[in-house]
């Protein structure tokens, strides 16, 4: 009576059920977790800033492991450099991911046309804390005034947590 094991090589509801199956038991590149912000009618999104600055939109994810990799995606198909330039880096907690460059996110020039932006990115987690990933993004020199996201488009941020 209980489920201690798999048998025949086949996972059913009563072996997930009983813990049979830990995310500790999965092998490396297992997907652990998938967590998701869709947002399927953005709002205008827009910064004459020159600094970075907080896009608005977020996923979060509390890692299982420290041993796990995050993989960090967003799709963006509006973003307008408004005949300037505009760019953006990911940041986790408030903070620039490691390594981020100028163009880490993606970059827009001179150009009255939309432009789509994808990312996609690794973190190595230090702790089992929940961690927050957001896009931050900036005018070019000369303060222009860029969208991040246009009214009636949409946005998507993937955090996926993969076992090491």
């Amino acid at each position: 009576t209980g489920v201690s094991l798999v048998q025949d090589g086949v996972v059913t509801a009563a072996d997930l059920a009983s813990s049979a199956i830990t995310s500790a038991a999965l092998p490396a590149g297992s997907v652990l977790q998938v967590q998701t912000t869709y947002v399927a009618n953005t709002p205008h999104v827009q910064t004459t800033s020159t600094n970075l600055q907080p896009a608005g939109y977020s996923v979060s994810i509390t890692p299982t492991s420290t041993d796990s990799t995050i993989i960090i995606q967003m799709f963006n198909p509006m973003v307008w450099p408004n005949n300037s330039d505009c760019t953006g880096r990911m940041y986790v907690n408030g903070s620039q991911m490691s390594g981020a460059s100028l163009y880490h996110l993606g970059y827009s020039e001179l150009s009255n046309s939309y432009a789509s932006w994808s990312f996609a990115g690794t973190y190595s987690p230090t702790s089992l804390s929940t961690l927050t990933f957001e896009p931050y993004f900036r005018s070019g020199t000369n303060g222009t005034n860029v969208r991040f996201s246009h009214e009636n488009s949409s946005l998507t941020l993937i955090a996926m947590e993969v076992a090491g």
